[in-house]
């Protein structure tokens, strides 16, 4: 018997292949059941996340032993870390290098009992020789020459540039003013064997292997002046000097003892000794040495920063396993085969990433905050290192990485908690719970959404991959778990099977508007993108295109042919209209308010309840079409423009113009997470190809619906006129961005009511030569034939 632990709706079942179930009955089962493992609603802990499985929320729990985690490992990092220091670095770099170097020379060859540093730099020097030593003069002379000749960097600059040298001959490099600079070779060299390449082969080896061997010799000095010469800039100085000869950074002066140096002499400054000094005064040269001692200093960080990060991942592993054990019901070690280590694992987890921003924040503060208050003692008591850098001395600065990832890591979910804190405040503040789940109207929504459920559940049967299967029937799940609460309807009463929406669509299309309803159905199939929270999933279209338009006879093929085609046409023009049509900005309650349309629904109660879609892949086109809102009756329950003789009102914007605010425009384009300018357009879009479409089909209702349509919008554009005004000699960034959204948005709007002309003087003629209107009548729609 195999038993797999799923959800489902809102349960966690058991699934059994096979099971004669003894204790209940002695008929065996064939096939699959569920057994429910929850009575009533589920706890907090295992309530479901839509898109991620193996996350449940962070409980209290885990954010109080986040916090006490970094807390306590943030106090105890003063006590392991040690302080940065300059001058203890360069000492403590000093020694690892010169081990190193004796090390290095030999491992190629040098024979000697306990060589000292000065004989392992000869050897080396001696045993492979660099050509680029010959640019010595041309590179600033022994002070300069291997901070400014890039070939000496240990970078893959300087590697890079080295195989260049050998190659070409030539020497790539900075000049006195940080400018790059390419000098030749000497002549000699290039004819010296040891030094030059002659094939291929000798180059790239010359150009790697004695170019690192060589900067080794380098690193403590030369023989002449073993452990005290110049050394060579360690990767940070090598990355600053290669970045100065960019010209984003070679005019970019510094200020250093009351005078002004450039970015390239400011690291020139650093690696010859006259920019740092040590305690007593004397120059500190910020080379390899140095920085290799730093980075010593900087490990001593570390263990703070890993103790904290294991405490979290050891505490979230421990909890979620003894949870999984008691979901599984694991009485003994069989028992274990039950369990799903995703479930409790370290990885991947939401709940995990939260509790490690939580544990590195407090880290970092508690750090911090120590280290401010030592600093600010000892640099009062000591009277000679001011508290300034005695601060950042003690910082730690690997704990200060490390919650910079986490924030990183943790960005996606910190932006769907505040958009989802955001929206819940919208509805608080419109009346929350407003009936406006049904945009469609009950009884078209809910053929919408069984069709809906149809074709997912063809796209996923077509799926031959489990995982990506699996994949989508949990964002399935999601979407059906918010249509259901939304309505408060089970399952098994909300949806339809096909045969039965196909009836009930057949009969919402034979009523009175139903033309324009069956056009606004297929606008909405043809949007619909259930999986564009996930890209690597994809929607077969295979269920519309194939069985769709032969198991119903409301909406053929070429209707939804002509409709994309409608979509597409119009989303090209209305794209380049943004200079052209530059006639003011869209507010969307002083457009419905001057319009005269009611703005009585809410808008953050149709975003909220129509984000029940979006959430699960409703993309801005989907969501601006669901403002094509049928409301049975024929009220206008979006502030839109109204359908005469339908039920059917569109918000000419979409979200844009229905979905608004008591505070008006600049409030809605700020609770909008998408470009206004963009939702406008794609309202626009589906709105143009609907009438379009309708014009060919039935030009006296689409006379009826398009001369409406046009007077509201003309009247909402000379209302968004005066709503710019107000908003222009704004100094504010955002009101500046929102004036220029609201210019772009409107100047689709402008081109919506040229193009409604356009198709109101087709349908009109449309309609005279079937007879349904008589030549020369006046442009009043109620005099348009009832015929329809």
């Amino acid at each position: 018997m195999t038993r797999d632990l799923i959800r489902r709706g809102d349960n966690e079942r058991l699934v059994f292949s096979a099971t004669p179930l003894p204790q209940l009955t002695d008929v065996p089962v064939e096939g699959t059941y569920e057994v429910s493992l929850n009575e009533g609603s589920e706890p907090d802990e295992t309530a479901a996340f839509e898109f991620d499985p193996n996350a449940s929320p962070a409980q209290a729990r885990d954010y109080v032993v986040a916090a006490a985690s970094g807390t306590l490992m943030g106090a105890l990092s003063v006590l392991w870390q040690q302080d940065l220091n300059l001058a203890d670095a360069r000492r403590l770099g000093a020694e690892k290098i010169e081990k190193i170097v004796i090390g290095a020379a030999q491992r190629v060859g040098l024979n000697k009992d306990n060589p000292s540093i000065a004989d392992a730099i000869r050897f080396l020097e001696n045993s492979f020789p660099f050509v680029g030593d010959k640019l010595t003069a041309a590179f600033g002379g022994g002070l300069q020459h291997h901070l400014r000749d890039f070939s000496h960097h240990p970078s893959p600059v300087g590697l890079v540039c080295s195989i260049l040298m050998q190659f070409t001959g030539k020497g790539f490099g900075t000049a006195t003013d940080g400018s790059f600079l390419i000098v030749d070779l000497p002549a000699e060299a290039l004819k010296d064997g040891m030094l030059f390449g002659r094939n291929s082969e000798e180059k790239f080896l010359y150009g790697t292997l004695n170019w690192m061997l060589h900067l080794i010799s380098d690193m403590a000095g030369s023989s002449a002046t073993p452990g005290l010469g110049t050394g060579i800039p360690g990767p940070l100085l090598s990355f600053l000097k290669e970045a100065s000869a960019l010209p984003f950074f070679r005019d970019m002066s510094i200020a250093h003892e009351d005078k002004i140096a450039t970015f390239s002499q400011w690291v020139s400054k650093a690696f010859n000794g006259t920019l740092l000094k040590d305690e007593d005064g004397n120059p500190l040269r910020f080379d390899l040495r140095t920085e290799v001692g730093l980075a010593g200093q900087i490990l001593t960080q570390v263990p703070a920063v890993l103790a904290n990060e294991c405490i979290v991942r050891g505490f979230y592993t421990i909890t979620r396993f003894v949870d999984e054990l008691k979901r599984c019901d694991v009485s003994s070690v069989k028992d274990l085969a039950r369990i799903n280590p995703s479930r409790f694992l370290p990885l991947n987890s939401r709940a995990l990433t939260r509790m490690l921003t939580v544990a590195s924040g407090s880290f970092v503060v508690v750090n911090t905050a120590i280290a401010a208050v030592r600093a600010v003692v000892e640099g009062a008591a000591s009277g000679e290192v001011g508290a300034v850098p005695l601060f950042f001395m003690r910082l730690n600065y690997a704990g200060i990485g490390r919650f910079a990832f986490a924030l990183r890591a943790d960005s996606s979910y910190i932006y769907e908690d505040v958009e989802q804190w955001w929206e819940r405040r919208r509805a608080s503040k419109a009346g929350a719970d407003v009936a406006v789940f049904a945009p469609m109207g009950d009884d078209v929504q809910r053929v919408l959404d069984s069709l809906r459920m149809a074709w997912l559940e063809d796209d996923c049967r077509r799926d031959k991959k489990d995982a990506v299967r699996a994949r989508k029937e949990i964002l399935i799940g999601a979407w059906k778990r918010r249509l259901l609460a939304a309505c408060e309807e089970t399952d098994a009463n909300y949806f339809r099977d096909s045969a039965d929406a196909y009836r009930e669509l057949s009969a919402l299309c034979a009523r009175e508007g139903g033309e324009s309803l069956r056009l606004a159905i297929a606008q909405q199939l043809l949007v619909f993108e259930p999986y564009v929270t996930d890209k690597k999933l994809s929607l077969s279209h295979k269920w519309l295109t194939d069985v769709f338009v032969t198991e119903q006879d409301v909406i053929d093929a070429a209707t939804l042919k002509r409709l994309r085609n409608a979509r597409t046409s119009y989303d090209r023009w209305l794209s380049g209209t943004y200079t052209r049509l530059a006639v003011g900005g869209a507010a969307a309650a002083a457009a419905t308010v001057a319009t005269g349309g009611v703005a009585a629904v809410a808008a953050p109660a149709i975003a909220a309840a129509l984000a029940g879609e979006a959430v699960v892949g409703l993309s801005g086109a989907a969501l601006t079409s669901a403002s094509l809102a049928w409301v049975g009756g024929g009220s206008l329950a979006a502030g839109g423009l109204g359908m005469a003789g339908g039920s059917a009102i569109i918000t000419g914007g979409g979200a844009v113009l229905g979905l608004t605010t008591a505070s008006g425009g600049a409030a809605l384009v700020g609770a909008l997470s998408k470009d206004y300018a963009e939702q406008v357009k794609r309202g626009c879009v589906e709105w143009l190809a609907q009438c379009s479409v309708l014009v060919e089909e039935t030009p006296t209702l689409a006379l009826r619906i398009i001369e409406e349509s046009k007077a509201r919008l003309e009247r909402a554009i000379d209302a968004d006129k005066r709503t710019i005004e107000t908003l222009k000699g704004a100094k504010e960034r955002g009101q500046k961005k929102l004036r220029q959204s609201l210019e772009k948005g409107v100047s689709h709007l402008g081109y919506t009511v040229a193009e409604l002309g356009r198709l109101e003087k087709k349908a009109r003629e449309a309609a005279v030569e079937r007879g349904d209107l008589a030549p020369g009548t006046s442009s009043d729609v109620a005099r348009v034939a009832d015929a329809d």
